[in-house]
């Protein structure tokens, strides 16, 4: 993915604070938008007949910073409308579409429609324009199919001009915005995608509209999907709750609803019925409700996974007609064990050309003083220490960096992030061992573990994900959009990973593991300030916000090394025994594992007789690791 410092008011201003990871700043970059505040005429569908509504982000009454560019040239804005959202509209008309500008010093305006954002199959000029709301009246209405639609407008413009209004606020139907410009670093035309809202907005026409619609966990973007489910784990006797956004997707305003919860598909063991009397919710807007099954209950279920259905009964005293995204599954994972959390795993996505990495890392520093138990892994982009598979990362946060994540718990507020990830239960660990050799630079990784008795239960199918990192690495790096830091320390940077990028899958042998990797380090790596990073994640399925972290440890390489001359090693080894006989070596004593090394850190099969040389065994114990030299006559 390739991330770029692009022209728009807004999107610029939140890449200067992307510090939503610690209220403090973020009370102040709150404080510091509200100048970039303008307002405009609220726009509601009040009044229209029964067979007209508006669709789009216009809910708000203030508006953020304008999007545009700093080049001179013709620029096109528009927001994707995804099929899923569309769906109870098929068949039905655009009739008008609404934009509004914060500016008014553009040129050859158009608006324009297309099932691609490469390609308007629709467009028509704009006679005139006017600072705040515009209301373009189709000649040709446009026919709603099952497709997904980009609407927006076309126009030329001076160097420094935004004349888009964003969003201040996100609203129920919150999408992708697109800009096309001459964004690139020589001025060539690219486009450019942010989070932030484009207000634009378009007029349905149609005999089939829905009155009475309502949408349960909004701000999962697959929303009209029946495979939408919210996973939760809990402790047994523990209260579950789940917060979630509904959404008024119909015209007529909700006054009050029912909800139903079935525990397993089974009505008689769990049928509760709850109504919320609420304010009114309008026509798109949306509202934050906390979903609940009781402690009395999860308390007599057995541990692993249970699945919970939420539906609306009725929307004002009404059964709704429109059912396709009325229903939510709440996976909801039970459990009575836990394994002690080793480390916690942060994944720090930055950039040496970023302006904003000197003051998060400071920040970031101390708000963690105490890093011990911490794994940082440092992934860049589009710099000298990024590479292409690392890009995959790209997804664990909205394109704007630096970003810290904290277990990959994805959440929007850092502090709760932290939290959470702090206070999130483990069901199986890791442990590393590791054999490296000086002069073949040949890397050997043995990781192990176990999982609760229960763990199987819960059907994760976790995934073992092992990377390499080093510290200490210096480069110039960018301070300001004017001035860089010349000799700019860099740590935790990822260098490749072993595994996949998204993890392996494990083979439990009951409730245990053992995972052994080989990898060749480059020459240009320092490995004596490089660590082995490995976790257990549920595996990546397409949802980047469902792949939380289960277990982390990391270790130095400079505790891994096996020196090839064998002169640092332990004399004794406490509580164990070593024979030789018939030229091998016999281990007695309690350990879980012990490994016989030649002087090059060549592994050699236990059993083997061995020639006459010197010889390392490493023995395990569930509390220390063990070395001795071994001479073969």
């Amino acid at each position: 993915m390739k991330y770029k410092v692009i022209s728009l008011y807004l999107i610029e201003f939140k890449r200067h604070c992307f510090l939503s990871h610690f209220s403090f700043i973020l009370f102040l970059i709150t404080l510091s938008l509200s100048f970039f505040q303008n307002s405009f005429a609220h726009f509601q569908d009040d009044g229209l007949p029964d067979n007209q509504m508006i669709l789009g982000p216009r809910w708000t009454d203030v508006l953020g910073g304008g999007g545009g560019g700093s080049n001179e040239g013709q620029y096109m804005a528009c927001i994707k409308y995804e099929k899923n959202h569309l769906v109870p509209f098929v068949g039905n008309k655009i009739k008008s579409i609404f934009f509004t500008l914060k500016e008014t010093n553009i040129n050859d305006v158009k608006v324009w429609i297309g099932t691609t954002r490469y390609f308007s199959s629709y467009t028509q000029a704009v006679d005139n324009i006017s600072e705040g709301l515009n209301q373009v009246d189709l000649e040709k209405p446009w026919d709603i199919q099952s497709d997904s639609l980009f609407i927006g407008i076309q126009y030329t413009q001076k160097a420094n001009t935004y004349p888009m209004a964003l969003a201040y606020q996100y609203s129920a139907f919150h999408s992708d915005s697109f800009f096309y410009g001459p964004y690139g670093d020589n001025g060539e035309n690219e486009w450019i995608t942010t989070n932030d809202c484009l207000c634009i907005q378009f007029l349905v026409e149609g005999e089939n509209l829905p009155q009475y619609d309502f949408i349960l966990d909004s701000n999962n973007k697959y929303f009209h999907n029946k495979n939408r489910h919210v996973v939760k784990v809990i402790k047994s006797g523990d209260d579950a709750y789940t917060s979630i956004q509904i959404t008024n997707w119909g015209k007529r305003n909700i006054n009050n609803y029912d909800l139903i919860y079935v525990l397993d598909g089974k009505e008689s063991t769990i049928k509760k019925s709850e109504s919320f009397d609420v304010e009114e919710i309008a026509s798109q807007d949306e509202k934050g409700i906390t979903l609940n099954i009781p402690g009395s209950i999860t308390k007599n279920l057995k541990p692993g996974l249970h699945l919970v259905k939420v539906y609306v009964n009725s929307i004002n005293d009404r059964t709704p007609l429109f059912c396709l995204d009325d229903t939510i599954y709440i996976k909801l994972n039970i459990y009575t064990q836990e394994i002690e959390k080793q480390k916690i795993l942060v994944d720090h996505l930055t950039a040496t050309w970023c302006p904003n990495t000197p003051i998060l890392d400071s920040i970031f520093q101390a708000t963690n003083i105490d890093q011990k138990n911490l794994a940082i892994v440092s992934t860049h982009f589009n710099d000298e220490y990024s590479y292409k598979e690392a890009d995959a990362y790209s997804i664990l946060n909205s394109g704007f960096l630096p970003y810290y994540e904290y277990g990959r718990i994805h959440q929007s507020n850092g502090y709760w992030n932290r939290i959470n990830a702090i206070n999130q239960p483990s069901f199986a660990n890791v442990y590393l061992e590791a054999n490296f050799n000086k002069n073949s630079r040949k890397l050997d990784i043995i990781i192990t573990g176990k999982r609760t008795d229960e763990y199987v239960e819960m059907k994760e199918n976790p995934v073992l994900t092992v990377l390499l990192t080093e510290d200490s690495l210096i480069s110039r790096q960018r301070a300001t959009n004017y001035s860089y830091i010349r000799n700019y320390v860099h740590n935790n940077v990822l260098r490749t990973n072993v595994s996949a990028i998204w993890g392996d899958s494990i083979s439990w042998i009951g409730n245990t593991y053992k995972k052994e990797y080989s990898t060749q380090l480059n020459e240009e790596w320092i490995w004596e300030r490089m660590k082995i990073v490995a976790f257990i994640s549920k595996p990546y399925l397409g949802d980047y916000k469902d792949i939380e972290v289960i277990n982390c440890n990391d270790l130095a390489l400079k505790d891994a090394y096996i020196e090839t001359s064998i002169n640092e090693v332990d004399e004794q080894m406490p509580n164990n025994k070593l024979l030789i006989k018939d030229k091998r070596i016999l281990v007695s004593g309690n350990y879980d594992d012990f490994r016989i090394y030649s002087t090059n850190g060549t592994l050699i099969n236990n059993n083997s007789q061995l020639s006459p040389g010197i010889y390392l065994v490493k023995l395990r114990t569930k509390e220390e690791i063990s070395s001795i030299k071994v001479v073969i006559k």
